[in-house]
Order: structure tokens, then C-alpha cells, then sequence
């Protein structure tokens, strides 16, 4: 795993999403798959940029945090 760059850290806590880094800070999430696959949570920090974009995800049940690569996630949103 290749840690974030300064930039990659920067873009993630200023809310920059891109094709690279999709989620950013406090981004709800569900996981798609993998064992925790329809969990939802909170991206609360970007672990890794490469092989694969990697988030720690704070779990909505308060089971804990896990990581998750970016594409095991989908954005829902915010309730209105």
C-alpha cells in the first residue's frame, strides 16, 4: 500500500473528491461488498492512494472503524 501525499491528504479534508480520491472527509457511506457489505458509516480518513484508493470507515452501528477500498463504497446522502 502507498501511503497519501500531503496533496492527496489535502484534497481529501478539503472536501475535493475526483476520479482518484471519490470520497471525502465525513462522506456517508454504504459498503457494497466484502463482510461488511450493507453497513453504512463515515469516511473519516484516506489510509491509502494505490494498489487501490483505501478509507477507514467509521461504522454507523458503533462496531468500530474499518478499512474499506473505495470500490467496495457508495456515497448515499445526507438525509434532508
Amino acid at each position: 500500500m502507498i501511503s497519501p501525499t500531503k496533496e492527496d491528504h489535502d484534497k481529501f479534508y478539503s472536501g475535493k473528491a475526483d476520479d482518484r480520491i471519490q470520497f471525502v472527509i465525513n462522506d456517508g457511506v454504504r459498503i457494497i461488498r466484502g463482510p461488511n457489505a450493507g453497513k453504512v458509516g463515515a469516511v473519516i480518513s484516506l489510509q491509502a492512494v494505490n494498489p487501490e484508493t483505501t478509507y477507514l470507515v467509521e461504522l454507523g452501528d458503533g462496531s468500530g472503524d474499518i478499512d474499506v477500498p473505495q470500490s467496495n463504497l457508495e456515497l448515499i446522502a445526507p438525509p434532508e
